[in-house]
Parts: structure tokens; C-alpha cells; sequence
């Protein structure tokens, strides 16, 4: 259990860099505030480009991996609520592959046709966007799962509840068209905190789980 819990944390934090080197990175380095500055930019955006879908690829990778282990993790407390969890983190991740489809059209583009590969980013930004609502009822059930369990703190289950609330609810501000901050880029917190207790206190994940256990 001790190192099931340790190689989730590390993939979760792996994930945390892979997302912020390839999306807020690479992929921001190229689109500019404007149409067409980063029209301007994508002409010679191959490169990051690129970088920006192999870092997106790895996370999908990456989430099949936190989603069967948080099913390992978790399957004691409910496997009904466990499997749901996994499903909709799995389903995330299919959304997430869709996207990337359409930053694969991107970098392709992008040195002849300009203006495909600004829509092919647009499209990949308004599918992720669509994805965050998947992937924050995921969060929830997490937490949900979290709260109830008996080998992580219950604080933990209510940070991640409330992260996942958050990302729902810029996936439904930016569906309505509202004018409003991102409240996921305050309520992530969660997620990360998750990550870091899975790391380093996944000894005490384990001793807790034997003595339930014995």
C-alpha cells in the first residue's frame, strides 16, 4: 500500500510539471493576447508546439496511471464510488486525447497554414476546457472516497472536494460566457497537497493500512 500510494504521489507531481512545462510553457510561449500575434508566432512554433503534445501525451499517460492506482488505493472504502472515480478520470483522459489530436493539427500546420493552426489551438483549449467538468466530478468523488477512508486525513478529502468544485465551475463560467477569474487556479491547491502527502507520508499510508488490516 506504502508504495502504491508513493509512485500515485510522483505521478501526480510528474504530471503537475509535464502540464506546466508543455501547456503554460510551451504552448503559452506561442499564443499571444491577441489573433494575430499569435498568428505572427505560430509560424515558427514548431517546436514548442511539439513539446507542448509530448508533454500532453505523458500526462494522459500519466492519469491512467493516478486512476487505476487511486482505485487500488480506494476500492476498500467503496468500490462502487472507487470505480466510478476511475471511470470518469479514464473518460478525462479520452477528452484529454481529443484535445491533443487538435494540437497535433496545430504544429502541422502551423508553418503553411497559420490560421488553421490558430483554430486547431482554439479547438484544443475549448475541449480541454469541456474536459475540466469530466475531470472535476472526478475530483469530488476522490475527495468523496478520501473523506471516507481511513488511511489518509480527512482534510485532505475536503481540499480535494473543493478542487474539483472549482474546476466545474470555470467549465461552466466559460460554457455560459461569463466574464469571470478561473476559480480552479486558486481551489488546485488540493490536488497538489494530495500529491505531496501521497510522497512523502506514504509510510504512514501503509503502517495505517496494516494495522486495519491485522
Amino acid at each position: 500500500m506504502a508504495r502504491r500510494a508513493w509512485w500515485v504521489g510522483a505521478a501526480l507531481l510528474a504530471m503537475a510539471i509535464a502540464s506546466a512545462t508543455g501547456i503554460l510553457g510551451a504552448l503559452g510561449s506561442v499564443v499571444g493576447p491577441n489573433r494575430a500575434e499569435t498568428l505572427a508566432q505560430l509560424v515558427d512554433a514548431q517546436g514548442p508546439l511539439t513539446t507542448a503534445l509530448a508533454c500532453v501525451v505523458l500526462v494522459i499517460v500519466l492519469d491512467l496511471v493516478v486512476a487505476f492506482g487511486f482505485f487500488g488505493l480506494l476500492r476498500s472504502v467503496s468500490t462502487d464510488l472507487a470505480a466510478a472515480a476511475t471511470a470518469l478520470r479514464v473518460g478525462y483522459a479520452m477528452v484529454f486525447l481529443t484535445a491533443a489530436g487538435h494540437l497535433a493539427v496545430a504544429r502541422d500546420a502551423a508553418p503553411v497554414r497559420p490560421e488553421d493552426a490558430v483554430r486547431a489551438v482554439d479547438a484544443f483549449q475549448s475541449t480541454w476546457d469541456l474536459g475540466l467538468v469530466v475531470f472535476g466530478l472526478h475530483l469530488i468523488l476522490l475527495g468523496v472516497l478520501i473523506w471516507r477512508s481511513v488511511i489518509l486525513p480527512r482534510w485532505l478529502g475536503a481540499l480535494v472536494i473543493v478542487a474539483g468544485a472549482g474546476y466545474v465551475v470555470d467549465a461552466l463560467v466559460i460554457v455560459f460566457g461569463a466574464d469571470l477569474s478561473k476559480v480552479g487556479t486558486v481551489t488546485f491547491v488540493g490536488e497538489f497537497a494530495l500529491a505531496l502527502w501521497l510522497v512523502f507520508a506514504h509510510r504512514r499510508i501503509g503502517r495505517r493500512a496494516d494495522q486495519i488490516a491485522a
